[in-house]
């Protein structure tokens, strides 16, 4: 009889590496000599006419024909890897709403005429898809329907697949329009995009002092002082700023009249499509930013051969 249990739990070992674990209650001499059926998960793994046990039930075959093992240990045996395998399909993750919307921004996107990158950096600036879609003369409806279109259609490839069962689909599918709403009227939070990420609007943005180019012939012109004078002011550790205020004109005025051109400029790329309107805007903060800095920058004295002292 010992030996008759240790062939069981040997056989039971041998289950487990075919169906991913057995239970040791197949060691139990007292078993359902009737065959559970095997779970449908199981049946699609098996090979075409066999059952997945097929190859297991020819070994315990052989070892009843043989004496070795009785017909109620082999039925244990079986009954107990089908049993394990009926729970670990079980406890399969359920597939829902929330995985069929994996692809919910690209299908937004598409609908609001837009690349994923250039709605990714409107989100990031506070608003939501539902305010993005307003604004591109589209609908919160029509951004949902076409939302829910694209899971829906993730999850009748998964059900062709086998990944979903009978049941899980049509449940998903009931879900899909008030998560597809609740994502699209979602209000992100407002974050700067930092120089090192180069992400969504910052990718595009051009060089700053490319666009305010020669800064200096447009103060040259708003200040109506000399090139030469300004730069000898400039080397004595004067600000633009200063000399501005000394000829009666002030450093806000000079500031537009830096900026002004450079605005210019990226209307220009705005509108041959070289720059999105969220870029083109956050373009001209920086220009407005960097134009500050420059007026109010001092060089520091020089001496006349253009050495510190």
């Amino acid at each position: 009889m010992k030996r008759h249990v240790l062939l069981t739990a040997a056989m039971a070992g041998a289950g487990m590496a075919l169906l991913g674990g057995a239970a040791l209650a197949a060691m139990a001499p007292e078993a359902k000599a009737a065959p559970a059926a095997l779970p449908a998960e199981a049946e699609a793994r098996a090979e075409p006419g066999k059952p997945p046990t097929a190859k297991l039930e020819e070994v315990l075959a052989k070892l009843v024909a043989e004496g070795k093992l009785s017909a109620a240990q082999r039925d244990a045996i079986l009954a107990a890897l089908r049993e394990a395998a009926g729970k670990a399909h079980e406890r399969a993750p359920a597939f829902g709403a929330k995985h069929a919307l994996a692809g919910a921004m690209k299908a937004a996107a598409a609908y609001l005429g837009m690349t994923e990158r250039e709605l990714g950096a409107a989100l990031r600036d506070g608003r939501s898809v539902a305010a993005v879609a307003a604004e591109k003369g589209r609908t919160r409806e029509g951004v949902i329907a076409a939302i829910v279109a694209d899971a829906t259609r993730r999850i009748d490839e998964a059900a062709a697949a086998g990944k979903v069962t009978a049941e899980q689909a049509p449940k998903a599918k009931a879900e899909l329009a008030a998560a597809a709403a609740k994502l699209v009227d979602a209000k992100h939070e407002k974050h700067p995009v930092t120089k090192g990420d180069r992400r969504g609007t910052e990718r595009e943005l051009p060089d700053v002092h490319a666009l305010i180019g020669r800064y200096l012939s447009d103060a040259v012109a708003y200040l109506g002082v000399a090139p030469d004078v300004i730069q000898r002011h400039l080397r004595e550790g004067k600000s633009l700023a200063e000399i501005a205020a000394a000829n009666g004109r002030t450093r806000e005025g000079l500031v537009a009249a830096i900026v002004a051109p450079a605005n210019g400029r990226i209307d220009a790329l705005a509108a041959a499509g070289k720059l999105s309107a969220q870029a083109a805007a956050r373009a001209k903060e920086q220009t407005a930013a960097a134009a500050g800095k420059i007026v109010d920058a001092k060089r520091g004295v020089r001496s006349e051969r253009g050495k510190r002292p």
